[in-house]
């Protein structure tokens, strides 16, 4: 995950406005550890920017996705999840009873993506575990 001042370099790198409310969501992505949605990020951001609406939000996280920063991704928890972890290929576990969201580092799937390539080109290959996180099997 890039350090919040590469991230404020690459906005303004793509001719965005580093504004206190894109810094506060920034830095929220960055203290989250299982892939943030919006409005886990409007909810905390909120609280010290009132007068973020959760719309900024929204278009703080697309203009994020759209430099690279960060990648959206559908989990099957009902909302988009924002992954700041871009660097490199990885799969996700889903924990069914908290729906926390965690990286897996991933294999490299060959087998399969040269079966599925008589089909087209492959962009990208999302694996999703689901289970029981190990917090919650204590619990």
């Amino acid at each position: 995950m890039q350090q919040v001042q590469d991230l404020i370099e690459s906005i303004r790198a793509a001719g965005g406005r580093v504004t206190p409310q894109r810094i506060a969501v920034i830095e929220e992505i960055r203290k989250s550890d299982s892939h943030p949605t919006i409005d886990y990020l409007f909810d905390k951001v909120n609280v010290a920017q009132p007068s973020l609406s959760k719309k900024t939000v929204y278009q703080i996280v697309n203009d994020l996705a759209e430099i690279g920063a960060v990648s959206l991704v559908d989990v099957g928890t009902g909302q988009l999840r924002i992954d700041p972890y871009v660097e490199h290929s990885h799969d996700h576990f889903v924990c069914t009873k908290c729906k926390s969201v965690v990286d897996v580092p991933s294999e490299i799937k060959t087998s399969i993506s040269t079966k599925i390539d008589q089909y087209g080109e492959i962009n990208s290959i999302d694996t999703v575990y689901r289970g029981i996180c190990k917090k919650c099997c204590l619990a």
